[in-house]
């Protein structure tokens, strides 16, 4: 296997030269939609930094991703809200719709009630 491992992504070519190749494997990005309500005036929709002092402990974007990051395993968490709304705005109501794209998943077993379930205890 280790003789194989050295050869795998090499090609000879004409003159005794090889040429080389890079492979990376991936998953398509698994998307969830749903819809979050803020109760809070200090809780901004994405991480706010501003001359370099945070706003905020943490934001609607954190609260979601980070649990699904964690619990698919996953590379990356991207939030995608429909509107925007400043840190001292609250979202009452029937809440705002949101999507999330949950990149590189490692893990593909957890169901999306498993997910609300982990972003309302740690949220």
């Amino acid at each position: 296997e280790a003789a194989l491992r050295g050869q795998l992504g090499r090609f000879p070519l004409a003159g005794g030269a090889w040429a080389t190749a890079k492979f990376e494997l991936g998953r398509a990005s698994i998307y969830f939609r749903g819809r979050y309500v803020k109760l809070s005036r200090n809780m901004p929709q994405s991480p706010w930094i501003i001359d370099g002092e945070r706003k905020g402990n943490s934001s609607v974007e954190e609260a979601i991703c980070g649990p699904a990051a964690h619990l698919y395993a996953a590379s990356e968490c991207r939030f995608h809200a429909e509107g925007r709304e400043d840190i001292d705005v609250r979202m009452l109501g029937s809440g705002r719709t949101f999507v999330i794209e949950v990149r590189n998943a490692k893990k593909t077993s957890p169901s999306s009630s498993d997910l609300e379930a982990a972003v309302n205890v740690a949220g």
